[in-house]
């Protein structure tokens, strides 16, 4: 049944379901939503890239 789901259901425009359907998994099958949530943000790479750009044109500007 979760194979099927994500061989034919699943859709990767981002990466949500496949961060959460991990997530769950290494947990035995249950996580928080915090739990996921702070997977779901150490695995995005647009996130990361905004975070760069805050650092250095905001933070970092005033910081040095």
């Amino acid at each position: 049944m979760l194979s099927g789901f994500i061989q034919r259901t699943m859709r990767m425009s981002h990466i949500y379901q496949p961060v959460m359907l991990m997530e769950l998994l290494n947990r035995g099958g249950s996580a928080s939503r915090r739990e996921i949530a702070a997977a779901l943000l150490d695995r995005d790479e647009s996130q990361l890239e905004y975070d760069e750009h805050v650092t250095t044109n905001m933070v970092g500007k005033v910081l040095t």
